[in-house]
C-alpha cells in the first residue's frame, strides 16, 4: 500500500490531516535577512495611472505573473525575473487602493532563501484566503538541491506585517524533480499542487498534492507541519503531467486539472474532492487503505475532460470556481482548420454524488480561423464566468452571464496592438484585474488592468440576537442575484443554525446585511458566512436567543 508522506515543523497541526510521523521528505524553517530600505517603497511611475498599468521596473525580462485580491480589493502580484540564463528571482509588488499606485515589496531569492538552492525561482503563485484574510505564496527552485523545492510563505491580508512575514518562510526539499506548482487556500491550511518524478515507484512527472497549516501571525514562525500525497497512477493514468492547475471556490469540492501527455497527443485529466476539513483529514477509506479525500491518487471524482488523438490535440488547461460553479478553459486544435480554439467545460452548478461522474457541459468560447486562440485564463464569479485568451498578439477577454452555457463579444485589453507575449503561463486573472507578459517596451514586463467586475466580500460577522453579516460588493460592477447563507455549527443549536437567501443587487460600494432572526441553543459555535465566491468564519459562544464572543 502506498503510504501517504508527512513531515513535522512548527506550531501548526489541521487536524488528523497532520499526524506527525517519519516521512521522506527534508524540512527547513528560516528568515532572510532584509532591510525596511529594501520594502514598502512607492513605483513612482505607477502613481496615480489607469488603463494598462505597467508594474515591474526592471531592465531585464519579467515574466509569468500571478495575481490576488484581499476582501478591500486591494492586489498583490507575485512574478517571475529572469536575471542570467540560470538566475531568477520572483518580486511581489502590491496596491492598497485598488490599483491606483504600486508599491514594491520583497524580492525573493533561492539563494538568500534555501540550502543547495541554484538561483532559479519560477512557476511562483499567489492565492488569498478570505476566512483567515491572510495570502499564501509559493515558490518553486526546480532544481535546488539537486532535485528539486517548494517554498511557501505567508503574508496578512492588509500587508500589515509585510516587513516582517515577507522574512518568513518554509522550504520543503520534496527529493525529486519539481516540475511546476500553484496553491490554492483552505479554512486554515493551505494546499499546493505541483508535478514530481516518484524514483521509489518509477513515477515520472507525476501530480503531487502538499497540505501545510497556517500560521498563527506571532513570533514564533510559520506553521510547517503537514503531508503531501503523489498520484500512483492506481486509477486514472494523469502521467505525464504537465500544466497544473487548481481551484477552491469555496463550495463542496475543490479541483485540479493537468495536460497529460499520451503518446504524441494529450489530454485534460481532473480530479475534484470534498472541500470539508473533517473529510480531508479522514484516514483510509479509499482503495488500498489510502486516504479517500485527501489522498490526490483516489479522490473520488477524476478522469479525463476532454481526449485528443489524430490531428486533435488538447493542452493547457486553467480551473477557476466560485461556490458549485466550476468552469474549465483548454486549447484545442478540434476543428477542419488545424487551429487553435478555446473551449470552456462548465459543471451548471451541479456537484455529482459520490460515484457519480461530474455532468460536464462544453461550449466554444473563441474559434476565429484560420488565427490560433492561445493560453486561456479563467475567473469565476457566481454565474458569471471571464476567460482571457491570446490571438495575434493581442489580449482577450470575453464574458459569459450563465456559468459558461454563451458567450459574449470579445473586449481588447491591451492598448498597443500585437505586444502580448504569447507563451504558457503569459496571463492571469481573477474576476476584478488581469495580469499579462508584455514588450511594447522592448523587453518582458508585467502588465496590469482592472476590470469592471464584481467582488462580494463578507466584511463582517456579528453576534447579539442571533447572528448577522454584512455583505458588500468591493468591485466596480453590479453583482446580481448574490446567493447568501449562514450556518451555525457546534455546541447545542435548536433552532436557527441554517439560513438563506439571495441580494438582488449591489452596487459597486454598497453593502447589505443578511441575518438568522432568531437562534435558540447552548454552547460553542462556529458560524460560516457565505456570499457568491466568498466565505468567512468567526468562533462565538451560543447562550439561549444570544451569540457572544464574536
Amino acid at each position: 500500500m502506498k503510504n501517504r508522506i508527512l513531515y513535522a515543523g512548527l506550531a501548526i497541526t489541521v487536524a488528523a490531516l497532520f499526524c506527525l510521523q517519519a516521512g521522506a521528505i527534508s524540512m527547513t524553517h528560516n528568515s532572510l535577512e532584509t532591510t525596511s530600505s529594501t520594502l514598502n517603497k512607492l513605483i513612482p511611475e505607477m502613481e496615480g495611472i489607469s488603463g494598462n498599468v505597467k508594474i515591474s521596473t526592471s531592465p531585464e525580462d519579467d515574466l509569468h505573473p500571478r495575481v490576488a485580491a484581499n476582501n478591500a480589493g486591494d492586489f498583490a502580484v507575485v512574478y517571475e525575473l529572469k536575471l542570467g540564463t540560470f538566475s531568477k528571482v520572483a518580486p511581489f509588488v502590491y496596491s492598497t487602493n485598488g490599483g491606483a499606485s504600486w508599491i514594491e515589496g520583497p524580492v525573493w531569492d533561492s539563494l538568500e532563501m534555501y540550502t543547495g538552492a541554484s538561483g532559479i525561482h519560477e512557476d511562483c503563485d499567489i492565492d488569498y484566503n478570505s476566512k483567515v484574510d491572510a495570502f499564501a505564496v509559493c515558490l518553486t527552485d526546480p532544481i535546488g538541491d539537486g532535485t528539486g523545492i517548494i517554498g511557501s510563505i505567508w503574508l496578512e491580508g492588509d500587508f500589515s506585517n509585510i516587513d516582517t512575514w515577507a522574512d518568513h518562510y518554509t522550504a520543503l526539499g520534496y527529493g525529486y524533480t519539481i516540475y511546476d506548482s500553484c496553491v490554492m487556500n483552505f479554512d486554515r491550511f493551505m494546499a499546493s499542487t505541483f508535478i514530481s518524478d516518484q524514483d521509489d515507484y518509477g513515477l515520472t512527472a507525476a501530480p503531487c498534492v502538499n497540505y501545510m497549516g497556517y500560521p498563527e501571525f506571532d513570533d514564533e514562525g510559520v506553521g510547517t507541519s503537514g503531508s503531501y500525497y503523489f498520484d500512483g497512477q492506481s486509477e486514472t493514468n494523469s502521467m505525464p503531467a504537465d500544466n497544473i492547475e487548481s481551484a477552491n471556490g469555496g463550495g463542496d469540492h475543490m479541483y485540479v486539472v493537468m495536460q497529460t501527455g499520451e503518446g504524441s497527443s494529450s489530454k485534460i485529466t481532473y480530479k475534484a474532492t470534498s472541500n470539508v476539513i473533517e473529510d480531508l483529514g479522514m484516514q483510509g477509506g479509499g482503495p488500498g487503505g489510502m486516504d479517500k479525500y485527501a489522498d490526490i491518487e483516489v479522490w473520488p471524482w477524476q478522469g479525463y475532460l476532454v481526449e485528443g488523438g489524430g490531428n486533435v490535440f488538447v493542452a493547457d488547461p486553467y480551473v477557476d470556481a466560485s461556490g458549485n460553479n466550476v468552469a474549465i478553459v483548454y486549447m484545442t486544435t478540434d476543428n477542419i482548420y488545424g487551429d487553435w480554439d478555446i473551449r470552456c467545460a462548465y459543471n451548471d452548478g451541479v456537484i455529482p454524488a459520490e460515484g457519480e461522474d461530474y455532468p460536464w457541459k462544453t461550449s466554444v468560447v473563441a474559434e476565429g480561423h484560420p488565427t490560433d486562440e492561445v493560453y486561456p485564463a479563467v475567473a469565476v464569479n457566481g454565474d458569471t464566468v471571464l476567460v482571457s485568451y491570446i490571438s495575434e498578439g493581442n489580449l482577450f477577454i470575453i464574458e459569459s452571464e450563465d456559468r459558461g452555457a454563451t458567450w459574449g463579444e470579445p473586449e481588447q485589453i491591451n492598448e498597443v496592438d500585437g505586444t502580448v507575449v504569447e507563451e504558457m503561463k503569459s496571463v492571469d486573472m481573477i474576476s476584478s484585474a488581469i495580469v499579462w507578459t508584455d514588450n511594447r517596451d522592448g523587453d518582458k514586463n508585467i502588465y496590469f488592468a482592472d476590470m469592471p467586475a464584481p467582488l462580494v466580500t463578507v466584511q463582517s460577522v456579528s453576534g447579539g440576537f442571533g447572528v448577522s453579516a454584512v455583505i458588500k460588493n468591493s468591485g466596480t460592477a453590479d453583482a446580481i442575484n448574490v446567493p447568501w447563507s449562514i450556518d451555525l455549527a457546534g455546541g447545542l443549536i435548536l433552532v436557527g443554525s441554517h439560513a438563506e437567501g439571495e441580494i438582488s443587487s449591489l452596487s459597486p460600494g454598497d453593502s447589505e446585511t443578511v441575518k438568522v432572526g432568531f437562534v435558540l441553543g447552548l454552547g460553542k459555535a462556529t458560524i460560516t458566512v457565505i456570499a457568491g465566491g466568498a466565505t468567512q468564519t468567526a468562533e462565538g459562544t451560543v447562550l439561549g436567543p444570544f451569540v457572544i464572543g464574536l
